[in-house]
């Protein structure tokens, strides 16, 4: 797959996360496809994906604070995960947004997500004990700026 980092700019961004709504089951912590659709009418600039000319296969959703980035829910689908598609994405925000610290929460239970949040510079800054419904701990991740200036 030609992969393409692609933003909302891109003609056919918002017709392709319609075929993904189309087929999506969310799991435990996921959004929904509402929730999705959403995001993208209130914070038109606030994702960006990997994929081609007819398929996305990762995407991370954010906020765009005046200092800070927010990281709010990241997703790669099955077939393409460990092959760097969602580190591919991190960096590229990383170089765009290379004067924002970063912020994010993950599932204390998360351990491979926790490990690529640490492999690309996010510290543990606090958690929220029984945060999620199931009464599971959110741990809230940082990454200064400075790491992107080095």
């Amino acid at each position: 797959m030609n992969s393409l980092i692609l933003g909302p700019q891109s003609s056919n961004f918002a017709h392709l996360f319609e075929k993904v709504f189309l087929d999506w089951t969310p799991q435990v912590g996921e959004w929904s496809a509402e929730e999705m659709r959403q995001h993208l009418i209130s914070h038109p600039d606030g994702v960006r994906a990997l994929g081609n000319k007819s398929k996305l296969v990762s995407w991370v959703f954010f906020q765009h604070l005046p200092s800070v980035i927010e990281i709010l829910f990241l997703y790669t689908s099955s077939g393409s995960r460990n092959l760097g598609c969602m580190s591919g994405l991190l960096n590229s925000l990383f170089l765009e947004f290379n004067d924002h610290d970063f912020w994010l929460e993950v599932r204390e239970s998360n351990h491979a997500a926790r490990a690529l949040y640490i492999k690309w510079g996010f510290q543990l800054a606090g958690q929220r004990a029984r945060y999620y419904p199931d009464g599971s701990t959110a741990l809230l991740m940082s990454r200064p700026a400075s790491l992107s200036l080095k």
